[in-house]
């Protein structure tokens, strides 16, 4: 039995959590999940299981001030009540936070008119809701960490101190260093704080439409006008020749993204440019992972460069390249993929 104080953490196995401590986030990879594991899993299988894209990727609707495209009544056709209010007034209504987001897709299933402005409140909602990780610090954090990465100790100089007074200490102190005290903190998030991570604007939008149109007799070309109304809202470039990148702030770096949509364009698989195999979770952990190797690993080893993630503690975004000027940031997308390459030759399940 150890003597009171003794810090016992690295008497469990490692448990492993994706951060976003501005936030006040965290998302498991699951109990006994390791990065290694899920940088092994299947090519495609999993992308959504930390969903970063829809956590990092700005829609063109949030960027632009483009309108809806959608027509709206000719002026021989007579309005209901709430079509002649002004449109200052819809937009009040829409607006209204006792509303649900079913509430205001079935008012715009009431008319064309009225869908046109459900339309413009849609995109108003995503200007004014920034994807949740965008531009924040993130990092995969391991329980067995001893020190924090050199990202965070900028953002926290607070606790670069209270490290050196414990390493100072550390013959006469024998609890928990204060990394692993911070690390535990960013885990134990409030529950309400971190209930709606896996919700993402896109999905509840999505969502909201989907419920309204499976218990209304809509159908046919009707029906796919809709969808295609909403898909343009969350459009995540101006047209087809643009291209995304993740672009990482910190040090001006970026990678090439390609999306690849399921047959009704609802669901989406992010792959880094050249690759058919690796998706933008994986890219991503395999640069943002801290903690410690379970197996002896020296400065160089891939385990060592795994687990001391060069990039831990950075932010980034996904944006389109037709939104901003990419000149003086570096390329990286080869590197990405060489680097998981390596990795996945050298450690196939």
């Amino acid at each position: 039995m150890c003597p009171p104080g003794v810090d016992q953490t690295c008497r469990t196995s490692q448990q492993w959590h994706l951060l976003a401590p501005s936030r006040h986030q965290r998302l498991s990879l699951g109990p006994r999940k390791t990065p290694e594991a899920f940088l092994r899993g299947a090519a495609i299988q999993g992308d959504t299981t930390l969903g970063l894209f829809d956590k990092l990727a700005w829609p063109y609707a949030a960027l632009s001030q483009t309108t809806s495209k959608v027509s709206v009544l000719g002026e021989n056709v007579s309005l209901s009540p709430i079509e002649r209010l002004p449109t200052e007034l819809l937009a009040m209504i829409m607006d209204d936070q006792e509303l649900q987001t079913t509430d205001v897709i079935n008012i715009g299933l009431c008319s064309r008119y009225l869908w046109s402005h459900t339309m413009l409140h849609v995109r108003r909602n995503v200007r004014e809701s920034p994807p949740a990780w965008a531009r924040q610090p993130l990092l995969c954090s391991g329980t067995w960490l001893t020190e924090l990465p050199p990202a965070i100790y900028e953002r926290y100089p607070e606790e670069q101190k209270r490290q050196e007074v414990y390493q100072k200490r550390v013959g006469r102190w024998y609890g928990p260093c204060p990394a692993r005290v911070w690390n535990w903190n960013a885990v134990s998030v409030d529950d309400e704080l971190n209930k709606h991570i896996d919700r993402s604007i896109r999905q509840t939008w999505f969502d909201a439409l989907k419920t309204c149109v499976d218990s209304s007799d809509i159908s046919g070309a009707m029906l796919e006008s809709l969808w295609e109304d909403m898909l343009e809202v969350f459009a995540l470039a101006e047209d087809d020749s643009s291209q995304l990148i993740l672009r990482n702030l910190d040090t001006r770096e970026y990678f090439r993204l390609s999306v690849r949509s399921s047959i009704d364009r609802h669901m989406l698989t992010i792959l880094v440019m050249g690759s058919e195999w690796l998706t933008l979770d994986k890219a991503l952990l395999s640069k943002i992972c801290w903690g410690t190797p379970v197996r002896n690993a020296r400065p160089g080893d891939m385990e060592w460069k795994l687990n001391h993630g060069v990039w831990a503690g950075h932010t980034f975004d996904v944006i389109s390249d037709d939104t901003i000027n990419i000149d003086g940031w570096k390329d990286v997308t080869r590197t990405i993929v060489e680097d998981n390459q390596i990795w996945r030759t050298q450690h196939r399940s």
